[in-house]
């Protein structure tokens, strides 16, 4: 809902499109690891359990370095920001 409301109306449908696929496709593989660690009955929930784990300590260096980005482009003058959002999109 989000992008639906921030996307400028040319990439809107691209951006929500691809954010359903990125949504669906993660559940997918998802289900694809439980399945390939539901055959150890005894330490399966263990090895899941884990890979859960790596993710989540994973997972700030893509918002650091997200960060980090964003503070280079917010370093730009605004003027200059104002002049790339007034350009009509290229076709």
């Amino acid at each position: 809902m989000f992008i639906a409301e921030c996307a400028p109306s040319h990439q809107r449908g691209k951006l929500v499109t691809v954010n359903n696929i990125c949504i669906t496709g993660g559940q997918f593989i998802a289900s694809i690891v439980a399945g390939a660690f539901s055959h150890d009955y005894d330490n399966g929930w263990r090895y899941l359990f884990s890979v859960n784990h790596v993710i989540f300590i994973l997972w700030p260096v893509g918002h650091i370095t997200h960060l980090a980005r964003l503070s280079v482009c917010l370093s730009v003058r605004p003027s200059v920001l104002y002049e790339l959002g007034t350009q009509k999109p290229k076709m």
